[in-house]
């Protein structure tokens, strides 16, 4: 028996293959077989080895049909009668003295699995150190640990065989072998750790990763789809975790894994395939139902694109991922809050007679009842309870009225919701009849797709309190003026966010939240006939005209809320075809709505100028 049986899967690697050879045949431990198995190459791979095997009796050649990785490792272990095995890829090399100083630590530690450390190297001569352990925290010479001391080596590390060097009966007796054409370590590395009873670490660099070679499979963008067996992969880890019983010791580790290897895996693939995977991706991920202590414990980045992928159903979603990211596009865990939600029996209201907190007013349609209880919930979930919280629907909308509301939504009734009816008058049924109903409160509109955090209507009360008889905007936009004075296109105005003042030039954006006080608006707020015909679909411009007719300015919180939680982003981004007044307006109908203003109050610009003045 040799001490050290090495094995080289080879398959068309001519411009590498002798420096690899070259390291393994002048290594310092000279008691070695090398198996080299050609993979059908169709190169001078073949060639090459033919000609280091006439100089080295110790050189072991075997040919087989294109297997992969995967079979050509296997078909090394079946002929392999070393005493240690050590797996390296043909395109890498390992320093010369690589060998003896593992097996001499395998053997002084009776070690079934030494870890040791690598280099990695790039393009223009960039080069990276890979450390398993930190050398600055232990001794590791004689010392001899199992999975348990480091879990994080067991998963969501390396995965690669090519930095370890394995004890040939850890393998032969327990019949392991590898597994598919790609991500072949995986289970293997995994299921090596929980058999290992004595692992330790050489904490030295001994071998040198080559990311050279761009046409390594590992390294290109696949231009087919077999990057889905990476699901696969997870199938055969989750069966070794069941196997050695390890499911709930690892169930965050093992979710992590899942989500960060479908990630990089997703970026690696080529168009066509994009949406096949996400399908796959998205169902891998609703199976995983994780709840928030371990969404947690993975790293934000993860558990952000985790959230991500469960919300949406449609692949357009990744084309604009890294937009979203740079707009900072907030959503939410649906499957948390549902759960949440279920247990919610909390009054989320503070419903005292004399109380002279605000009420929050809210409307909806048909359409949003399918996810409304996400902002519902999180209005009733506030550290400062609200005097109210009422959701206005037209009886045109919901003809048989309670009885065509989901009973989920129904169900905070108990909590505290109050619903109301109103005629169709759309999105002005969020403020119009809570105005008429309540003269004499403040009243705070919401709307019915944002997730609005605990803190959002304390921050507006206190807000208010320090700048009475102002309305208050948790989201404005700056209202902006040509040098003549006059009103430039909505386009034009931008999110107000540092050191913000009252002014009539804050324009409230309703989706963020307004707090309006008692007559803070012109009486002719309630003309029907003039908002349908001046701003059908642009009720924040009507609100805001109405306040500047009444010499009520508008105070920009110094802690807004521009990044808004979305209930349903897909929407919102226009991603569905769900309608929204947003995509509308953006499209140009704010302006035509806000001339249409101008025209029938000439005097709102001469109110800006002179307040400006």
């Amino acid at each position: 028996m040799v001490k050290v049986s090495v094995i080289i899967p080879v398959y068309n690697v001519e411009d590498y293959l002798q420096r690899c050879l070259d390291s393994i045949i002048y290594q310092t431990l000279d008691d070695i077989e090398i198996i080299c198995i050609n993979d059908e190459s169709t190169d001078s791979s073949l060639e090459i080895l033919k000609e280091y095997a006439k100089r080295d009796n110790r050189i072991i050649i075997k040919s087989q049909e294109n297997q992969g990785l995967s079979g050509a490792r296997n078909h090394g272990i079946r002929i392999a009668s070393g005493e240690y095995y050590y797996f390296i890829d043909s395109d890498d090399w390992i320093e010369l003295d690589a060998l003896e100083k593992l097996y001499y630590h395998a053997v002084s530690n009776d070690s079934e699995i030494v870890f040791f450390n690598f280099i990695e190297h790039l393009k223009s001569n960039k080069t990276i150190n890979k450390i398993y352990l930190p050398v600055d925290k232990e001794d590791y010479s004689n010392f001899v640990f199992d999975y348990t001391y480091n879990k994080r080596l067991v998963m969501n590390n390396q995965f690669v065989v090519w930095n370890k060097f394995f004890k040939a009966s850890l393998i032969k007796d327990n019949n392991l072998i590898f597994h598919f054409r790609l991500f072949e370590d995986f289970a293997f590395h995994v299921e090596t750790l929980f058999l290992a009873k004595k692992v330790s670490y050489l904490p030295e660099i001994l071998h040198h990763y080559n990311r050279l070679n761009q046409d390594s499979l590992q390294n290109k963008k696949t231009s087919y789809n077999k990057r889905l067996v990476i699901f696969d992969v997870f199938d055969l880890v989750e069966e070794i975790l069941i196997k050695y019983d390890k499911v709930d010791e690892f169930k965050t580790n093992f979710a992590e894994l899942k989500i960060n290897e479908s990630y990089a895996n997703f970026n690696l693939l080529s168009q066509e395939f994009r949406e096949e995977y996400y399908n796959k991706m998205r169902d891998e991920f609703l199976k995983m139902e994780l709840d928030s202590d371990i969404l947690s414990e993975i790293p934000y980045k993860l558990y952000k694109f985790y959230i991500f992928v469960i919300n949406f159903n449609h692949i357009e979603i990744f084309d604009i991922y890294k937009e979203n990211i740079r707009r900072k596009t907030n959503f939410i865990d649906k499957k948390q809050l549902s759960m949440e939600i279920s247990n919610f029996n909390e009054l989320g209201i503070d419903s005292a007679r004399n109380s002279k907190l605000p009420i929050i007013s809210l409307t909806s349609f048909p359409e949003r009842m399918d996810d409304i209880q996400f902002c519902i919930y999180s209005l009733l979930n506030q550290n400062l309870k609200a005097k109210k919280v009422i959701l206005y629907l037209a009886e045109e909308q919901f003809p048989n009225k309670e009885d065509d509301i989901p009973k989920h939504i129904l169900k905070f009734k108990d909590n505290g919701l109050t619903i109301k009816w109103y005629k169709d008058i759309r999105s002005y049924k969020k403020l119009i009849p809570a105005l008429q109903e309540y003269p004499n409160d403040y009243i705070v509109t919401a709307d019915d797709d944002i997730f609005y955090p605990p803190d959002w209507l304390e921050n507006m009360w206190q807000t208010y309190n320090k700048h009475p008889n102002t309305i208050v905007s948790c989201r404005s936009r700056a209202i902006s003026l040509s040098d003549n004075g006059e009103i430039e296109e909505y386009a034009n105005w931008h999110l107000v966010r540092e050191n913000p003042k009252t002014s009539f030039l804050n324009f409230p954006t309703g989706s963020g939240g307004i707090l309006y006080f008692p007559n803070s608006l012109s009486k002719t707020v309630l003309n029907e006939d003039l908002f349908k015909k001046l701003c059908p679909l642009a009720d924040d411009i009507w609100f805001w005209t109405m306040a500047v007719l009444n010499d009520t300015k508008i105070t920009a919180m110094e802690k807004n809320y521009n990044e808004l939680i979305y209930v349903n982003v897909a929407r919102q981004l226009g991603l569905t075809k769900s309608h929204t007044l947003w995509a509308v307006n953006q499209e140009g109908g704010n302006d035509s709505q806000l001339e249409n203003i101008l025209q029938e109050f000439p005097e709102i610009l001469d109110k800006i100028k002179e307040s400006e003045n």
